[in-house]
């Protein structure tokens, strides 16, 4: 149970890079075309915030169910608090870009 608990957790954690590696790709492209502030953005920062936010539920859940399984207790385990300003950043990030978004639009309106 141990070694395909961590190997679950191996899974979870590759899946997340690939995905947020994707999103910062597309995100890299826009800016690369000259225009970051596109509502895309946005949302591809509110999925790399959850996508990294899920990453770390399951950390929990996989060191909880490995205590249980090995131990009959439950394993401790430290919160990331790196992890977790980083979602916070993100989430704030997002905001700034729809905002950004909203700005230029509304340039873009003005003679």
């Amino acid at each position: 149970p141990e070694l395909a608990a961590g190997l679950v957790g191996v899974l979870v954690v590759v899946c997340a890079v690939v995905f947020v590696s994707l999103e910062l790709r597309k995100i890299l492209a826009t800016l690369a075309a000259g225009d970051p502030f596109v509502p895309e953005n946005a949302v591809r920062l509110t999925r790399i915030a959850i996508a990294i936010a899920i990453t770390q539920l399951m950390r929990y859940v996989i060191a909880i169910f490995v205590g249980l399984m090995v131990t009959g207790t439950s394993l401790e385990f430290s919160v990331d608090l790196i992890a977790w300003a980083s979602v916070a950043a993100l989430f704030i990030l997002s905001q700034v870009f729809r905002e950004g978004t909203r700005l230029r639009d509304e340039e873009k309106m003005t003679i």
